[in-house]
């Protein structure tokens, strides 16, 4: 009684990135994405609440010869305020789900320590560097994906210089996961009332 149909957030990816594009939600965010530039999330406390897993990261920012965005949970703001911001790091206010979209599909490479954007990174078919030491989605580490640097500023810059040496390949179903939910339910139903 398991049936596998595939991730349901896969499904709203599809879904609302072909919106986000649409609705274009990036106003808040010019001139930087009329260039290549590079999509910052970093909210876990192993990240933030280090001073210097935070200094190793801004550090490796600094390096980067491109933007970089960074949404910023409000609750990181404090922290940075007594840090040294690196000249190529713009700060913004959080962003709302499609506008994360929508630097996501129009960003080149995407850097964070969220388990969420990791999946979204890859159904985008961007690289990402995960500033953790470990993953729970283990798949999209295959062909360098997905790199695990942790908080490491020579790792992260070294990731950074990299690129996908495989091709992308399809992961977690196709997108109709919550299609086969329902059918999967239906059938199901429909078979106990026949009893």
């Amino acid at each position: 009684n398991v049936f596998v149909v595939g991730d349901v957030m896969l499904d709203a990816f599809e879904l609302f990135s072909e919106y986000a594009l649409q609705q274009n939600h990036l106003t808040n965010y010019k001139p930087f994405t009329d260039q290549s530039f590079v999509l910052l999330t970093i909210h876990r406390p192993s990240n933030t609440d280090n001073k210097e897993s935070l200094r190793e990261i801004l550090s490796a920012i600094g390096e980067i010869q491109i933007p970089v965005i960074w949404p910023v949970h409000p609750r990181n703001q404090k922290r940075l305020n007594q840090m040294q911001i690196p000249d190529n790091l713009h700060l913004f206010e959080p962003a709302s789900y499609f506008e994360m979209l929508s630097l996501l599909n129009t960003c080149s490479k995407v850097i964070t320590d969220s388990g969420g954007l990791q999946k979204e990174a890859y159904w985008a078919k961007k690289p990402c560097i995960t500033v953790r030491e470990e993953t729970e989605w283990v798949e999209i580490l295959r062909g360098g994906w997905n790199q695990l640097t942790g908080p490491n500023r020579e790792k992260i810059v070294e990731a950074f210089s990299s690129d996908p040496i495989l091709e992308w390949e399809s992961l977690y179903g196709d997108g109709n996961a919550s299609l086969r939910i329902v059918k999967t339910i239906k059938d199901n139903l429909n078979t106990v009332h026949e009893r």
